[in-house]
């Protein structure tokens, strides 16, 4: 996973209107967290850490079960 450190419009416009808002908002680089994708060219999975609520949210497309054990390691 790679970790984004500004506002990706790629990755917002495809997953931000069907969020939580605790975490499109941190999505969107307007409240604090951490966000990581799983490729900035071609994103399918998107792992969203909110300050706020204090969690993880996976977001985007489904993946192969052995992806989400390897981000788990």
């Amino acid at each position: 996973m790679i970790e984004l450190k500004a506002y990706n419009k790629n990755a917002c416009e495809k997953i931000i209107k069907t969020s939580s808002i605790y975490f499109s908002n941190v999505l969107a680089f307007h409240t604090p967290g951490r966000v990581w994708v799983d490729n900035e060219e071609n994103i399918k999975l998107i792992l969203v850490y909110s300050d706020y609520q204090k969690g993880f949210q996976f977001m985007g497309s489904t993946v192969p079960e052995a992806k989400y054990a390897e981000i788990r390691e």
